[in-house]
């Protein structure tokens, strides 16, 4: 449970960052308490920012699987790449593949 204060304090730095740098932002396995919260706190928000949050209960969505190439997407959210266990990201690892470039015509067109 994060405090409203934090919400409050650091939304400045998400407008700040992912209004030019992330195309979509995908909150997945959210619990309903954080949809209403994020009802609420979208209105502190710029509008290109708010309208590219999006928070779903269940563990992938149509969009994301459109947007990321399934070499690319962990199978628990409906891709074909392996999982990862919790905590081993570090190092980074990528498959040597194409994935899948050119096949995707964008997220929202």
């Amino acid at each position: 449970n994060v405090p409203i204060w934090k919400i409050k304090r650091n939304i400045p730095l998400f407008q700040s960052q992912f209004k030019v740098r992330a195309r979509a932002f995908f909150v997945l396995n959210a619990p309903r308490a954080m949809s209403i919260v994020f009802n609420t706190v979208k209105y502190l928000l710029d509008e290109a920012t708010a309208k590219k949050i999006t928070i779903y209960s269940s563990n992938t969505c149509k969009e994301l699987q459109d947007l990321v190439a399934p070499e690319q997407l962990e199978e628990r959210f409906g891709g074909k790449a392996p999982n990862r266990e919790p905590g081993n990201y570090w190092p980074p690892t990528l498959n040597n593949t194409n994935y899948g470039a050119g096949q995707f015509s964008g997220y929202g067109e």
